[in-house]
């Protein structure tokens, strides 16, 4: 994966509080000073899960001036790696210590699951490789090219991100899935939706693709907003996949069938899973285990339990709360 330069896309802000970047992506109303959540910033940005599109501007020190953008482009052959790596990261929200020298590899094509406790700071990671804010100290690379020399636009190109809380838009399910890859044929949507199963469920609706979700999606479940999010990952087909409890809203037999399709681009995808159900992590290559903002252990699953540490401790919770 290597990266060039292109025209600079700056944000704009209307008085009526609307961001603005230069391309197609929707845009919803800048939030100043809230936390964080699907679709807002703490000081400036739009985040489309499918599709990838950010404007952002970060309101720390010498971060606060709008960024220009640069693209991430294939290499000669076309192929990309999507190694990602985390070098002494710390992080702080203010005077609050988020990540503390936080430091891993994951390697390209390997599935690398973060779990631990809630606050320990599993999620501020996708937001760190996302740019919603850069490392109060330390450096992020993808394929060995650091993030802060890079622009956001390929950036996110290169990345599919499904959420725990999904953005819908209030138009059909079909414009839903393919927000992520615009133009794409019917049959490419109709293949995604079977591989994130909601295929059958479209099929059981009069309109079928044609069905308008509704204002945030108000008219589908919990988990089949998540099933139309993760068709919409699948769709954009990048090389980096990062789900961020991105199936919590599922029941266990549609978790499964979903995880099956996942496997399947495993072998060609970097995947980052942030989980708090670790049955759906035993498969990854690689488990790391935070508390309080460190890397308490890591290892396969199966080392883990050996280590009988914080992870088997969490494992046996879980596995005691399913009896």
């Amino acid at each position: 994966m290597t990266f060039g330069t292109s025209n600079t896309e700056r944000m704009r802000i209307t008085s009526a509080g609307n961001v603005g970047i230069g391309t197609d992506a929707p845009i919803s109303k800048l939030q100043v000073g809230t936390v964080l959540s699907s679709n807002k910033l703490t000081i400036g940005g739009y985040y489309s899960q499918g599709g990838g599109h950010l404007a952002y501007r970060s309101g720390h020190g010498s971060n606060s001036s709008v960024w220009d953008t640069a693209i991430i482009s294939a290499t000669d052959d076309g192929n990309y790696n999507g190694k990602i790596e985390f070098k002494n990261i710390s992080f702080s929200y203010g005077n609050r210590k988020i990540l503390k020298d936080l430091s891993f590899v994951v390697n390209p094509g390997h599935k690398v699951a973060i779990v631990g406790p809630t606050g320990a700071g599993k999620s501020t990671i996708s937001k760190l490789i996302f740019r919603f804010y850069d490392p109060s100290s330390g450096n992020i690379f993808i394929d060995d090219q650091c993030l802060r020399d890079v622009t956001q636009s390929s950036l996110r190109s290169n990345i599919g991100v499904v959420p725990q809380d999904t953005v819908m838009f209030n138009d059909t399910i079909k414009y839903n899935i393919s927000y992520s890859k615009p133009g794409s044929s019917m049959t490419e949507v109709e293949n995604v939706a079977k591989l994130s199963s909601i295929d059958k469920f479209i099929a059981d609706l009069e309109l079928g693709y044609e069905t308008v979700v509704g204002e945030r999606g108000l008219k589908l479940s919990g988990g089949e907003k998540q099933r139309v999010a993760i068709a919409r990952a699948l769709l954009k087909n990048p090389k980096i996949f990062i789900f961020d409890e991105a199936t919590s809203a599922l029941d266990t037999k549609t978790e499964k069938l979903i995880e099956k399709s996942l496997k399947k681009l495993s072998n060609k995808n970097t995947t980052l899973v942030i989980a708090h159900r670790l049955s759906t992590v035993i498969d990854a290559n690689k488990i790391i285990v935070l508390e309080k903002g460190k890397i308490a252990e890591q290892g396969t699953h199966k080392e883990l339990l050996q280590k009988n540490g914080l992870y088997a401790e969490m494992w046996m919770r879980q596995q005691e709360q399913s009896d």
